[in-house]
């Protein structure tokens, strides 16, 4: 059976992966810049703990729903967790 190979396949891990880490890094600056730890942001947003270390090291996908509760309790927009310029 022949592989169908769609443009880009070879390059979207590492472009996810890149994406996922720029989203843990800004997660993690706006989480600091608040003067919130890991477990305070777990309780605002009702995300666990692990899941959010889990995504400040790039290890998650999150759902638009929990980077929604993520931003709110940070009180900023989800545009400020996705902004990668």
């Amino acid at each position: 059976m022949a592989k169908i190979k769609v443009d880009g396949d070879a390059k979207r891990p590492s472009a996810d992966k890149e994406a996922l880490e720029k989203l843990g890094r800004n997660l993690r600056r706006l989480r600091e810049e608040n003067g919130f730890s890991q477990l305070r942001l777990g309780l605002e947003s009702g995300v666990s703990l692990h899941y959010i270390s889990d995504l400040e090291c790039g290890r998650r996908n999150p759902s638009f729903l929990v980077l929604f509760r993520i931003a709110k309790a940070l009180g900023v927009g989800i545009g400020e967790l996705v902004d990668f310029d």
